[in-house]
């Protein structure tokens, strides 16, 4: 089977990998011109299964939703009436 692999970070690369492993034509697509130079270098390379969830969870909507509000947002202030 051909497949296409986009991103040549750790876990693109990783996978694309596997797939050739195991008997697969594989293409992998990065648009820099480097492997590993984005996200993958910016973060050592690590994968962190404290983050990740499962997309399909009732709370997944809401965990994206959540540095939105007030109290978690990274601008969040306190308004002060004088």
């Amino acid at each position: 089977m051909k497949v296409i692999v986009l991103g040549g970070g750790v876990v693109g690369v990783t996978t694309a990998y596997q797939l050739q492993k195991d008997g697969h034509e594989v293409v992998v697509v990065e648009r820099q011109p480097t492997v590993a130079a984005e996200t993958s270098w910016g973060n050592a390379g690590m994968v962190a299964p404290g983050h990740s969830f499962v997309w399909s969870s009732p709370k997944a909507h809401m965990t994206g939703l959540r540095p939105t509000t007030p109290n978690n947002s990274p601008a969040s202030g306190r308004s002060v009436l004088t």
